[in-house]
């Protein structure tokens, strides 16, 4: 009984993969005539069961700069060897999909042999200090990174409590997206801030940022729209280069129209009552 319910499965792939192969025969044929000739032929192979013209070969990796692609095709179980019409193809995106970093996948048959798999990852915002580090993507996803050499390049969020995160779950605590929020639109004013912005953190209710080139320290209350920033931009590139922490300054960023620049006092961090105000424009 079990041979025979496998003898009729057998036989209804094979009758399902020739009415496949006819189809594309015939729209190859009544299509482009100059060249599908050769088409024709590998279709026809495949059709009188010469060959392994359409059994897998090869599975293309594309997309991923965080996920290895051998993880990926672990997760694919993509059979090699056996015919590229028999794989279900939703199956292995759902598969993919596992994977906490990754966002979306397409996968993609290219007759005679390959399959083509192009991924779409996560992007990293922003490291996070909680019960363990994490990197805070821009959908708000928490992940335990991959490795820990190009955390450190990514700024860090620290919220006034303990959120208890998990891996691949998103972020629901309000002081850290709030954190995450003003990282973005920051980002999204200049791509050079992500190399440049140190720290987003709360101090007496307000949240503030630290820069490395040049040193500054900002206050942007709670939470300052994307004029402000471009006003920061300006300054920052008016501003003579340079690498003394004696002209560390703190800059006044939540007061509409205008930045309030006050000089830090290298001893004790805090600055000094002397400030300049400058339009933001």
């Amino acid at each position: 009984m079990i041979r025979s319910q496998s003898k009729r499965k057998t036989q209804v792939s094979t009758r399902r993969r020739r009415v496949i192969l006819w189809a594309a025969l015939g729209l190859v044929a009544v299509s482009i005539p100059l060249w599908s000739r050769p088409l024709v032929g590998m279709l026809a192979a495949g059709l009188l069961g010469e060959g392994d013209t359409f059994r897998i070969e090869y599975v293309r990796i594309s997309g991923n700069q965080i996920v290895p692609s051998d993880s990926i095709l672990s997760l694919a179980l993509v059979p090699v060897g056996s015919s590229i019409f028999d794989l279900p193809l939703t199956v292995v995106e759902r598969r993919i999909r596992r994977h906490s970093w990754i966002a979306d996948v397409h996968a993609k048959r290219h007759l005679p042999n390959v399959i083509e798999i192009k991924v779409t990852e996560r992007e990293p915002i922003a490291a996070l200090r909680d019960n363990q580090l994490f990197v805070v993507t821009a959908d708000s996803i928490a992940l335990i990174p991959p490795a820990e050499k190009w955390i450190w390049d990514l700024p860090i969020l620290s919220s006034p409590t303990m959120v208890h995160l998990r891996d691949g779950e998103p972020v629901k605590d309000r002081a850290t997206l709030t954190l995450l929020h003003e990282a973005l639109i920051a980002f999204r004013v200049d791509k050079s801030l992500r190399d440049n912005l140190s720290e987003i953190y709360y101090k007496n209710g307000d949240m503030q940022a630290v820069l490395t080139k040049p040193p500054l320290v900002l206050n942007l209350g709670t939470g300052v729209n994307e004029l402000a920033w471009i006003g920061l931009r300006a300054y920052i590139s008016a501003k003579p280069t340079s690498n003394s922490s004696s002209n560390a300054e703190f800059i006044d960023l939540h007061i509409a129209g205008k930045l309030i620049v006050k000089p830090i006092n290298p001893l004790n961090e805090e600055p000094n009552k002397g400030e300049k105000n400058r339009p933001s424009t």
